[in-house]
């Protein structure tokens, strides 16, 4: 028999809070050792799991969107979120790019893995009417509503330069979307729809702003020797009560 708990968990979150989703893959199965390029290409039911988003996807219409309750659960725990950075950093290597931290300068930046010996790489996304603009707006995006706007306007600085530099073939119509998914208020979709109810979380949402994560009952710091280790007791009680 289903559990309670089971039948309420928001599938948005079975791969970081339950460290599998509802097909048994896990972030290590996925991005660990032996991790498979050529599957995220092929695979088009991962990316909104991985990057969450409130409204539903155009894509991947059945696939699941993320609302309030999960919102909030995520967002209060940096451990948790700190998981999509794993994710990130897959997603970028398919692309032939990754992030660089300059550690106490607080920048982020994107540039070249060189690890694919030529920059052929880029032409997986670097072309017209290709389905990976739609995950690159996507990831912006979730990044942004995670808390992890940084990264989500370096992705979008980086993307935006190199196809500029290179002469790519990525249209207007999706540099603007990339650039909405970077800019616009939270609540907005690049689409020009809305989100009823992240218009109270503002601009940037609550991850955001740190005074308010952390007067949010549960919220925890992150602690840096917890970052591959997955959380698998967790209280689902406060938000069964939403």
């Amino acid at each position: 028999m289903t559990s309670t708990a089971a039948r309420r968990r928001p599938d948005v979150l079975d791969m970081y809070v339950y460290g599998k989703d509802h097909l048994g893959r896990s972030l290590n199965h996925i991005f660990g050792e032996g991790y498979n390029i050529q599957y995220l290409e092929d695979t088009h039911d991962l990316v909104q799991l991985l990057f969450p988003l409130p409204e539903v996807s155009r894509a991947v219409p059945n696939a699941p969107a993320l609302y309030e309750p999960s919102y909030l659960y995520m967002t209060r725990d940096h451990i948790l979120r700190e998981k999509m950075l794993m994710a990130l950093d897959g997603y970028l290597a398919f692309y032939g790019l990754m992030l660089e931290r300059r550690r106490g300068a607080h920048q982020v930046r994107l540039r070249s893995n060189g690890l694919q010996g030529d920059r052929s790489v880029f032409y997986r996304w670097m072309k017209p009417d290709d389905h990976n603009h739609a995950r690159i707006t996507r990831i912006i995006r979730s990044l942004r509503i995670f808390g992890w706007q940084k990264e989500a306007h370096a992705l979008y600085d980086g993307f935006t330069e190199l196809n500029t530099r290179m002469h790519g073939g990525v249209q207007y119509r999706t540099l603007e979307l990339w650039r909405h998914a970077a800019e616009d208020p939270l609540w907005r979709t690049p689409n020009g729809g809305v989100v009823e109810w992240f218009k109270k979380y503002g601009h940037d949402g609550i991850a955001n702003n740190d005074w308010v994560l952390s007067d949010m009952p549960g919220a925890r710091r992150l602690d840096p020797n917890l970052d591959n280790q997955w959380v698998d007791e967790l209280n689902l009680e406060e938000e069964a009560r939403q």
